[in-house]
């Protein structure tokens, strides 16, 4: 508390100012400073927001394989059963060849 107090009033004799323009320039300072800092915060949350963008993308890229794959997984059965039906087809129409229509 004494060191603060000392180094006020060093720079307030070292740099002698009005009350009222030391005032408006902590003002202005403290305007810039605020300035710059919701300049950044700006910048953090466009990057923030660009974050969630790309991740919310990975999100849904990671779904669609996982539904291709299932998809394609699905098919690959559906056409095996249709293999094998057609060999049973195969098989019992030799069993019982068709009656001619003739007869």
């Amino acid at each position: 508390h004494y060191r603060s107090h000392t180094l006020q009033v060093t720079l307030s004799t070292a740099t002698p100012c009005a009350l009222p323009t030391c005032r408006q320039d902590a003002r202005q300072r403290e305007a810039a400073d605020r300035e710059e800092l919701m300049a950044r915060a700006e910048v953090g949350r466009q990057v923030k927001d660009a974050m969630d963008e790309e991740a919310a993308v990975m999100g849904h890229v990671t779904r669609s394989r996982r539904m291709m794959a299932e998809m394609f997984e699905q098919g690959g059965s559906i056409l095996a059963n249709m293999s094998q039906n057609r060999e049973r087809i195969k098989v019992s129409s030799s069993y019982h060849p068709r009656r001619s229509q003739n007869t």
